[in-house]
């Protein structure tokens, strides 16, 4: 059975932002037994949580699963990998993070390839376009991070906000945010500051969402912003993110009154560490 923990929908939400990538045209080659095959997803079958198939040797089996079964789990676990290869990158500065996620792309783009493929095979079944959609929004942020197709990362951001048209959707905050924060690295990447700071503006409009407001947003772009200069820019845009993120109305029925203050707090301690010239050492900031 299928299933997957509220830290991990979380995760996926902030993702689902970007276009579809287009799968490659050769699908991943790596073969495995029928016999550690069936040994394998009789192990695995039943996602139960914190238990999760991480050893490389796994890998292999885990794309097989996936394609003999792409409604299964094994995109779950796909998803929880690379949460944790995400984890890992914010302990890394800027220079080693390109390596660490092109290592992540060994076994997404496979994974993407399979799941393009099931997606034609069974067009309509809403449960895998659901799954592809999540390891495509994974993949593009991976091709991103590991600085390997930015063009193409550049391109989904934009047809992802040209096509988000409801705010009253459930994704529409996350992808306004999401979108700009990429839009924004990238320009900042190409030496326009200018419009790095623009998309920041953009992206601190945000209406917010359900996990924004309960998880706040990364702080990536604000952080490459500040290592630039532009600190004032963050500072303002740190203000923005008061307004979904430090809003007691948006916690109270859920019963944690104590968390907008705690945020707000928060808020202010980097606002006052960028005004002494400092960047927030926290790793939402890396």
């Amino acid at each position: 059975m299928k299933s997957s923990p509220c830290c991990l929908v979380g995760l996926l939400l902030l993702a689902a932002s970007f276009q579809p990538i287009p799968a490659r045209s050769e699908e991943n080659k790596t073969t495995v037994s029928s016999k550690d095959l069936s040994a394998f997803m009789e192990k695995w079958g039943e996602y139960k949580p914190f238990r999760i198939p991480m050893e490389p040797e796994d890998e292999p089996l885990l794309l097989a699963a996936l394609k003999k079964d792409p409604a299964g789990p094994w995109a779950t676990y796909l998803f929880m990998k690379f949460a944790d290869t995400v984890f890992e990158g914010q302990g890394l500065t800027t220079a080693k993070r390109p390596a660490h996620y092109k290592k992540a792309l060994a076994l997404l783009q496979p994974a993407h390839d399979i799941l393009a493929h099931a997606v034609k095979a069974k067009p309509g079944n809403e449960e895998i376009q659901a799954t592809f959609d999540g390891i495509d929004a994974q993949l593009a942020e991976a091709l991103f991070e590991a600085n390997v197709d930015v063009a193409s990362a550049k391109k989904s951001a934009q047809a992802a906000l040209a096509a988000n048209k409801d705010p009253k959707g459930w994704n529409y905050g996350n992808t306004h945010f999401n979108s700009h924060t990429r839009l924004g690295r990238i320009a900042l990447r190409e030496g326009k500051v200018e419009e790095a700071k623009k998309h920041l503006r953009e992206a601190g409009n945000t209406p917010g969402s359900p996990v924004l407001n309960s998880f706040g947003p990364d702080f990536n772009l604000a952080s490459e912003l500040a290592e630039a200069g532009e600190r004032e820019a963050v500072i303002e845009f740190l203000d923005q993110v008061a307004v979904f993120w430090a809003d007691p109305d948006k916690e109270a029925d859920l019963g944690r009154k104590e968390l907008p203050e705690a945020h707000r707090k928060q808020l202010n301690d980097w606002k006052e560490q960028l005004r002494a010239g400092k960047i927030p050492k926290d790793r939402r900031w890396r």
